[in-house]
Order: C-alpha cells, then sequence, then structure tokens
C-alpha cells in the first residue's frame, strides 16, 4: 500500500472572525478541518463574559416583567433538575443501609424501611410531576 498525498490548504473565515485561521488536509477521500485560534487575548475575554452578563440580565427583567411567577417556577424547576439525582441516590442509600443494618443485627426496623421507601416514592412522584410541568 503506497502512501496517499496530503493536500493542506489554508483559508481565513471572513463571516466569523478576522483572526482564525481554518486548516484544511485532505488525505485520501477524507477532508479534515481544523481551527488555529489566535492567543489567548484577557481583553477581549473580558468584554465578551461583560457582554454576556449584561444580554443575561436584560433576558432576565424582561422575563420576570411578563410573569415573575413563571420566572420563579422556571428557576425552582432548574435548581430541581440539578438535585434530584443527588436527593434520590441519598434516598436508596440510606433505605440500602437499613435493610443492611437489619441483616446484620438479624431484627429488620420495619418503621425505619417503610420511612425509607415512602420518602423514596414521594421524591419519585415530585420528580415525575416536575418533569411532566416542563
Amino acid at each position: 500500500m503506497g502512501r496517499q498525498p496530503v493536500n493542506v490548504t489554508k483559508e481565513t473565515d471572513k463571516t466569523l472572525d478576522p483572526d482564525p485561521v481554518i486548516i484544511r488536509k485532505q488525505v485520501g477521500i477524507w477532508e479534515f478541518s481544523t481551527i488555529k485560534q489566535p492567543r489567548f487575548d484577557l481583553f477581549r475575554r473580558w468584554e465578551e463574559i461583560v457582554s454576556g452578563i449584561q444580554l443575561f440580565l436584560r433576558l432576565v427583567t424582561e422575563v420576570s416583567t411578563i410573569s415573575r411567577t413563571l420566572l420563579l417556577f422556571f428557576a425552582l424547576s432548574q435548581l430541581w433538575e440539578g438535585v434530584e439525582t443527588a436527593i434520590l441516590m441519598h434516598l436508596s442509600s440510606s433505605l440500602l443501609q437499613i435493610v443492611e443494618a437489619g441483616i446484620r443485627d438479624g431484627k429488620a426496623d420495619t418503621l425505619a424501611i417503610l420511612l425509607a421507601i415512602v420518602s423514596r416514592l414521594y421524591c419519585l412522584a415530585f420528580a415525575a410531576t416536575l418533569n411532566w410541568w416542563t
């Protein structure tokens, strides 16, 4: 098997930013494109962060003037989505620890097991309701 010729071309993408350079590499029938970014510019990144924060604050104020209640529910549902898995994992772990202690001691604590199951089911029902709502 002989080696295929490799063609490398460089282009500047004028639509996005004059700084990045697109490098296209032709290997056989495959064409690989990579973007060579300019050096890290702290001042430019800071301007982008400030601009993004200003746009985010504008979005929040406009949405909050439309409906504060829906904005609050949305924020709470996003918060719940972030901690839902951790809470369910904690409830499962506590249930398993109670069962393990019952097996080890030879006496099951039925009330603790029942409370752990009910709390996990309640949490699952709440999560399902929120997932249906959003």
